[in-house]
C-alpha cells in the first residue's frame, strides 16, 4: 500500500467515526404531567346527582385527614373535576362540607397507575346520630369510630350534659367498633355498633373504665 493510498483510508475512518458523533440521540421519554384530572359524581343511593359535594383526594381510605387535594363543589348533576397529583397512591372521595352526607364507597388509584376518563359516581349516604349515656356531666367525651377492615374511620367530640348524656349528631352511617374516651381518661369498648342511613341510635348507659391510680 503506498502513502497516497494509506492517507485516503485514515481520511475515510476519520470521517466515519466524526459521523458516528453527530448521529442523532434518541427521543427523549415524554414529560411526566404533574397532575391528572378526574371527574367524581356525587349521587344518592337511587342514582339521582347531588349538587354541593367536594370531591376530594387523600392518602388513606378514611376522609377525617385533610385532603391532598380538592375541587369546587359538584354543580347540578353532580359532577366536579379533580386534578390530583400524579405518580401517588391516592383515595377519592366526595365531602359534604355541612356533614349531613358522608361517602359509601371511594376510589384507590395506584402510584403507576391511571385513573382513567371514566367519570367516578361517589354514593352520598345520610349521616346517623349516635347517643349515650356516662356517668361523668360536662366533660368532653372522644369517640373513634373503626371500620373492619379499614381501620380508624371517624373520629367525634361532643360534650356530655349535666345529667351525663352525650349526642353526636351526625356521624357516617355503617357498621363499626367504636372506642369512648373521656376527658378525665374514662374509657369504652364497643363492638359492632349498627348506624341506620339517617337513623338514630341510643346505646344508653355506657359502663367506663378507669385506671386505678398507681400507689406512692
Amino acid at each position: 500500500m503506498n502513502r497516497d493510498n494509506a492517507r485516503v483510508i485514515a481520511a475515510m475512518l476519520f470521517m466515519a467515526g466524526a459521523l458516528g458523533c453527530f448521529k442523532s440521540a434518541p427521543p427523549a421519554p415524554p414529560p411526566v404531567p404533574e397532575s391528572v384530572s378526574v371527574t367524581l359524581r356525587a349521587v344518592d343511593l337511587d342514582g339521582h346527582p347531588i349538587a354541593g359535594m367536594i370531591p376530594i383526594a387523600t392518602l388513606k381510605p378514611n376522609a377525617f385527614d385533610e385532603p391532598l387535594a380538592r375541587g369546587a363543589p359538584s354543580a347540578d348533576d353532580g359532577a366536579s373535576v379533580l386534578a390530583i397529583p400524579a405518580g401517588r397512591h391516592l383515595y377519592l372521595r366526595m365531602w359534604d362540607p355541612a356533614l349531613k352526607k358522608f361517602a359509601n364507597n371511594f376510589f384507590e388509584v395506584q402510584p403507576d397507575g391511571h385513573p382513567g376518563a371514566e367519570t367516578m359516581d361517589i354514593a352520598m349516604v345520610p349521616g346517623a346520630s349516635l347517643e349515650m349515656d356516662i356517668d361523668t356531666p360536662g366533660t368532653a367525651v372522644d369517640i373513634m369510630m373503626l371500620h373492619s377492615r379499614e381501620g380508624p374511620w371517624w373520629p367525634a367530640r361532643e360534650i356530655s350534659d349535666a345529667t351525663g348524656h352525650v349526642r353526636f349528631g351526625a356521624v357516617p352511617a355503617g357498621i363499626y367498633s367504636i372506642r369512648v374516651k373521656t376527658q378525665d381518661g374514662a374509657s369504652a369498648e364497643l363492638a359492632e355498633v349498627r348506624l341506620p342511613p339517617g337513623g338514630a341510635v341510643n346505646l344508653g348507659r355506657i359502663p367506663l373504665n378507669r385506671t386505678a391510680p398507681a400507689i406512692q
